[in-house]
């Protein structure tokens, strides 16, 4: 008992590590971030050109994610017509059950694709901070 709530007390930190990280570098170049991070996805998606698996529009292309910042806050949309979830990092999230981190999606093209590259873009960010604004700071 005290070994799981250590460990969702060490996931809480981590992500919210990953959170302040990232609200760092989003604050030190706005809407840049936000550009970057969807063509990072985009570019995702044209490689792995996810379709729909089931359902009416089986066989369609997935529509792409798109972060943005919406009323001062993260959102992700994942489909058309479908309402932006708020997140704190586009990285990972605290899994429901509160035992892992986990990607906001499940699907290949995001976990695989999209993550690595949206990781590779705010690292691109970080690495231009101004001393004192880094991850540290």
């Amino acid at each position: 008992m005290e070994a799981d709530r250590a460990r969702r007390a060490r996931l809480q930190t981590e992500l919210r590590q990953h959170q302040a990280t990232f609200d760092r570098v989003l604050t030190a170049y706005g809407a840049d971030v936000m550009v970057q991070c969807n063509a990072a996805i985009g570019a995702v998606w044209d490689k792995w050109r996810p379709l729909v698996t089931s359902g009416p529009t089986k066989g369609q292309r997935r529509d792409q994610p798109v972060l943005a910042v919406e009323d001062g806050r993260l959102t992700l949309r994942i489909g058309a017509g479908r309402p932006p979830r708020g997140i704190h990092t586009p990285l990972r999230r605290l899994a429901s059950d509160g035992t892992r981190l986990e990607p906001h999606w499940k699907h290949d093209a995001w976990v695989h694709g999209a993550v690595p590259a949206l990781r590779a873009v705010i690292d691109g960010f970080l690495q231009q901070l101004p001393p004192g604004v880094g991850p540290a700071a």
